[in-house]
């Protein structure tokens, strides 16, 4: 599913004292199965523009193109149940959504109201709970008598099995260990490349941009400050600056070891211990 933003604008509370505009002038095209990572600052505008990705909000000027649906503010009402069937959200702390009595029913909610025929919700619940890592002993169980990971994870498989065209993650990991990032990261990744899902994920990790996104959109101040690849975009030190964020931390790394000891090291996402190998590596040369 591609999104389009054209000359996007949005204000909350217009004509009021309280007047706030949060978007201004968006331009942005995010393409068919592509894994996009959205960064900014507090502030910066990312809860905005991801509720224009579903219909939450409709822009004060311009519009946005999800799919066949146009949202903008003259255009005539149109059936965004249908638009939001094909759009699943994992918001931050996705645990804190759950409230039925069982996992299943937990999970089954959103596609009972959405009518997904019956006989294909059970099959629906087992893969997507195979997509999380959780059993099916699970299913009777209340998920407040789970753990806080297994809770998130039933969660996101609410949103997984309705098998949405866009998924969009808002700070999907945030309170979880470095272990616990990873995987549900992983999983939102083989996910987007197993289905083809178009992903946008908003974080303020940037290890996570650097890791699992196609293109980094930097917004500062409710507008684009640049776009690009994860290379494209982490090769504008200044400009990370600019926007109050952090590089990498693999890649602070990198940088500072060519600062101190003039050891140049391509990162090409090799893993941790390969990484380390080769800095001993590049170590012993230079002490020789």
């Amino acid at each position: 599913m591609e999104i389009t933003f054209k000359d996007v604008s949005y204000i909350y509370q217009p004509n009021t004292p309280f007047r706030y505009q949060a978007l201004q002038d968006i331009n942005l095209c995010i393409h068919d199965k592509e894994f996009v990572a959205v960064v900014g600052h507090t502030g910066s505008g990312k809860s905005t523009l991801l509720q224009h990705m579903n219909g939450l909000l409709i822009p004060s000027t311009g519009q946005v193109q999800i799919g066949d649906y146009l949202l903008a503010k003259d255009q005539k009402k149109q059936d965004l149940k249908k638009l939001r069937e094909k759009v699943g959200i994992v918001f931050q702390y996705p645990e804190h959504q759950l409230f039925e009595e069982t996992v299943e029913k937990d999970i089954r909610f959103a596609m009972d109201n959405f009518g997904v025929a019956k006989e294909e919700i059970p099959l629906r619940i087992e893969d997507a709970l195979e997509k999380v890592n959780v059993g099916k002993e699970v299913l009777t169980q209340s998920p407040f008598e789970l753990s806080g990971g297994q809770m998130r994870r039933i969660a996101i498989a609410g949103v997984l099995a309705m098998k949405p065209e866009l998924l969009i993650l808002d700070e999907p990991t945030a309170g979880l260990d470095p272990q616990g990032q990873q995987e549900i990261m992983d999983v939102f990744y083989q996910l987007h490349k197993e289905r083809g899902t178009t992903t946008v994920l908003v974080t303020h990790q940037m290890d996570q941009a650097l890791a699992y996104a196609d293109r980094i959109v930097v917004l500062a101040n409710g507008s684009v400050l640049t776009q690009g690849t994860p290379k494209e975009v982490f090769s504008q030190p200044a400009l990370l600056r600019e926007a109050n964020l952090d590089m990498p931390e693999v890649l602070a790394l990198l940088h500072s070891l060519e600062e101190k000891f003039s050891i140049k090291l391509p990162y090409h996402y090799q893993s941790v211990a390969t990484l380390a190998r080769e800095i001993a590596e590049k170590l012993r040369e230079n002490s020789k």
